[in-house]
């Protein structure tokens, strides 16, 4: 059977900076929160004169951070970052529309992968042929509420906790849960605000959520879902 399905996180196309100024950001260490300097930053981007017949091709911009952490790139969009320590860390990242970015190298969840969905909004029955259920949480079973503000071509999500919930800035590894206790309510604008989104349950950090552009899943049975990718953290 098919279903559309659209992801912001995944989408392989030019992310272009919202404001007229070039990539810039700071390379940071996820465990501590400290700047790495001598770290090298590559910025992939599309590249017009390599199109062909089978599409598109890339090429590649390199630097280094500075004393305090920091880059800048001559550009102002690109598909993806990839960056190495000095020690041989790395890490990659998505290119968030607005800088300056901040991306995040080690930390305790280096090898964490979000691969499951938490589910913002959904209406309809889910046909077990389209869609995993195993993959999915809806918002609520977390403890969250989740509302969504728009006001001309921007979108805010509202997001309530039974718990508590805090936002992190940046890209690349996730980085170093804050300090609980949490607030009960955040607001994150999807384009403008990209992190991490720390859930706290039961006097304990739960999960993390990726605070990125909600994707969208329709199916042919009338399903149809909002969505952020998560990862629930062991007790």
């Amino acid at each position: 059977m098919l279903f559309r399905m659209s992801w912001a996180l995944s989408a392989v196309i030019p992310l272009v900076a919202c404001s007229a100024s070039a990539i810039h950001g700071t390379v940071r260490d996820a465990a501590t929160g400290q700047p790495i300097p001598g770290a090298t930053v590559a910025l992939t981007y599309p590249s017009p004169d390599l199109i062909g017949l089978f599409g598109g091709g890339t090429k590649t911009e390199t630097t280094t951070t500075d004393a305090t952490g920091r880059f800048r790139m001559t550009r102002d969009s690109g598909v993806s970052l990839d960056v190495r320590t000095a020690d041989g860390r790395q890490a990659s990242a998505d290119v968030c529309p607005r800088s300056p970015m901040t991306v995040h190298v080690g930390g305790p969840y280096v090898r964490m992968r979000l691969t499951r969905f938490l589910v913002l909004q959904a209406s309809g029955t889910p046909d077990p042929d389209d869609v995993s259920s195993s993959r999915r949480l809806h918002a609520s079973a977390l403890g969250l509420m989740v509302q969504t503000l728009r006001q001309g071509s921007s979108e805010t999500l509202s997001i309530s906790a039974e718990g508590g919930v805090a936002f992190v800035p940046g890209m690349g590894n996730v980085p170093a849960a804050p300090p609980l206790p949490y607030a009960k309510r955040l607001s994150i604008t999807p384009g403008q605000h990209c992190g991490w989104i720390f859930v706290e349950r039961d006097g304990r950090i739960a999960a993390v959520i990726a605070a990125r552009h909600p994707g969208e899943l329709s199916t042919p049975s009338g399903y149809s879902e909002r969505s952020l990718m998560f990862s629930e953290l062991p007790r």
